[in-house]
């Protein structure tokens, strides 16, 4: 344990954002530890998922201010090797409980059955994958589902997939198997999505808390906080973003998959940051009046040069490339 920095980890962020009480400036700040090193967020995606099933476990009821303290006295004594600083957020227990149920786990785990009644043995079966190269990752699933993690993505699953349950942190391609029976859940923080048999592409960003999905075939139920769940169809898009709901179609959500690109009277703005969200490339314009114009095309796993040349050739634009930056000058729409 010691190589996760427990005692230095910031339990009372942490907290916070276990029970939905961070501001944005904490949700920041929290980020920001966790991209210090691979440990801090496997500490951080660990936590979550023990205190999703914590939640779910104790049916989602708080602990008294007196539980939380008999909690804190038991552990400071069982451990003996670890001082451990209690957090002084009376004033909000929900964060309390957050923080205590972290707090107890990483340093007393043993006590946690007869604390909180988790159980440790349905805990263990839980496993996470995560894609830190930067090439899409596939993960195979017992129930012949197949799932792309795209870079940066962390996929968490049970081991015995009888439930066809999984949480995505990131953005991943689902192929899903079909089963009239058993739906296949994909939970996104609050909000999640449900099927029976289909493919479907689904992002959800770790700093904003948005969510787009595309659906390649079949159709899913698209469930989102204070809005009515949305049913999509092949070739039909949604965004949550900022608890509101839209509908927007983004034929190239998967280009990230497999390169392939597809325009079909697309603006420019469009095309180049479909173009940076996959190949990571900058693009500049000098004329901002091209970017409203359009442009139809298919590309299948090319550079983005050659995607630029094209499109620049369209609009009668000139494409130069200085200091790592693709520049279009001049052109405009017909």
């Amino acid at each position: 344990m010691n190589k996760y920095h427990i005692n230095s980890a910031p339990w009372e962020l942490i907290g916070k954002s276990l029970s939905g009480n961070i501001s944005k400036e904490e949700h920041n700040q929290l980020i920001i530890w966790q991209n210090v090193s691979v440990e801090n967020k496997k500490l951080f995606d660990e936590v979550s998922l023990i205190w999703d099933e914590s939640q779910s476990n104790n049916n989602k009821t708080a602990l008294t201010k007196d539980q939380t303290e008999a909690a804190w006295k038991k552990l400071a004594q069982s451990i003996k090797t670890n001082k451990v600083k209690k957090i002084a957020v009376y004033r909000s227990l929900p964060i309390l409980a957050a923080a205590s149920v972290i707090a107890l786990l990483f340093l007393g785990y043993w006590m946690m059955p007869q604390i909180f009644g988790i159980n440790s043995e349905v805990r263990s079966k839980w496993l996470a994958v995560s894609n830190e190269t930067s090439e899409p990752k596939i993960v195979q699933m017992s129930d012949g589902s197949s799932i792309v993690l795209n870079k940066n993505s962390t996929l968490r699953y049970p081991e015995n997939f009888e439930l066809r349950k999984v949480e995505l942190i990131g953005e991943a391609f689902f192929k899903v198997a079909y089963n009239p029976k058993k739906p296949f859940i994909v939970e996104l923080g609050e909000s999640k999505v449900e099927v029976l048999g289909t493919s479907f592409n689904v992002s959800r960003s770790a700093i904003k808390s948005d969510i787009s999905i595309m659906v390649e075939s079949g159709k899913v139920n698209f469930i989102t906080p204070g809005n009515e769940p949305v049913l999509l169809q092949s070739g039909k898009g949604a965004v949550y973003s900022g608890s509101k709901l839209f509908l927007k179609n983004n034929i190239n959500a998967s280009a990230w998959k497999n390169k392939y690109f597809k325009f079909q009277n697309s603006p420019v703005r469009e095309i180049i940051s479909s173009i940076n969200d996959v190949y990571g490339t900058q693009i500049k314009v000098t004329n901002n009046k091209l970017l409203d114009c359009e442009f139809n095309g298919v590309f299948d796993n090319v550079e983005p040069e050659y995607i630029l040349h094209a499109v620049s050739f369209g609009l009668g634009a000139e494409l130069s490339f200085e200091n790592n930056v693709y520049i279009m000058k001049g052109g405009g729409c017909n």
